[in-house]
């Protein structure tokens, strides 16, 4: 069933003309990345998940009812956006059961965005990429997933 779900959120992606999701979907851990990421960004989102140990951490690009459809379909027990479009994106679907808006979490702060899904902001990863101060910014939010474990 999720290996055909999966299949359905790879076409959507391609005739959106998105980049495909990421990582394992049957991961327990979402990422929502800006669409137009480069390959550099993605690149250091790889390095970065790698380095918490969430390497199979799945990513998405979607917004819109697309991004409901992932959620709905990978069923996260995290859902982690990176930056403030992907944040605007998950508020806008308006997902039922949400407590809270990610447009308001503050930055490496956990919330609870549903009662069985937590919720994590992190700064945007492409201006981090050659600004220290904002690299240093991201890095400190990215390792509040360090050591997720899940039974």
């Amino acid at each position: 069933m999720l290996r055909a779900q999966s299949s359905r959120l790879a076409r959507l992606a391609d005739e959106h003309g998105l980049p495909r999701p990421l990582g394992d979907p049957a991961s327990a851990v979402l990422l929502v990345m800006e669409p137009d990421a480069g390959p550099r960004a993605l690149e250091a989102l790889s390095l970065s998940l790698d380095a918490v140990g969430l390497r199979n951490a799945s990513v998405c690009f979607f917004s819109g009812e697309s991004l409901a459809l992932c959620i709905l379909t990978l069923q996260p027990r995290v859902l982690v956006a990176v930056g403030d479009v992907p944040a605007r994106a998950v508020d806008s679907v308006h997902f039922p059961l949400a407590r809270n808006d990610f447009s308001q979490a503050t930055p490496g702060e956990w919330f609870d965005w549903t009662t069985s899904i937590l919720g994590l902001l992190l700064p945007p990863i492409s201006p981090a990429l050659d600004d220290p101060i904002r690299k240093r910014r991201f890095w400190s939010a990215f390792l509040r997933l360090r050591g997720l474990r899940f039974s």
